[in-house]
C-alpha cells in the first residue's frame, strides 16, 4: 500500500499507474508492466499496457497456479527482466 498526499493506492494498481502516467506524460498503451506475480501482469493489462510475467522471483510458482477460466494470459512470459526488456524493445522497433 502506497500513501500519496493522504490517499491510499494499492500497489500495483490501475489508479497508481494511470496517475503516474499522467504525471510523466507516458502512454500506457505503449508501455509494459513487468512482474513476477499475476497481479502485476493484470495491473498492466487493466490500463491497456502489455503484461509480462518473468520466471524469476515468484514467477515460476505463479505459472504453476491454477487461474480462473476468465483469466487473461500474460502478453509474454520471459525468463528474466533482461529478456523482457529485449522483447519490449523488439516490439516497439
Amino acid at each position: 500500500l502506497v500513501t500519496v498526499e493522504g490517499s491510499s493506492y494499492r500497489r500495483p494498481g490501475a489508479r497508481l499507474l494511470v496517475e503516474a502516467a499522467d504525471d510523466l506524460r507516458v502512454s500506457l498503451r505503449d508501455s509494459v508492466m513487468v512482474g513476477d506475480k499475476w497481479i502485476d501482469v493484470e495491473a498492466g493489462q487493466a490500463v491497456r499496457a502489455a503484461g509480462v510475467l518473468v520466471r524469476t522471483g515468484h514467477g515460476t510458482g505463479e505459472l504453476a497456479l491454477e487461474r480462473g477460466g476468465g483469466a487473461k494470459p500474460a502478453d509474454r512470459v520471459c525468463d528474466d527482466l533482461p529478456a523482457a526488456v529485449r522483447w519490449f524493445l523488439a516490439r516497439v522497433s
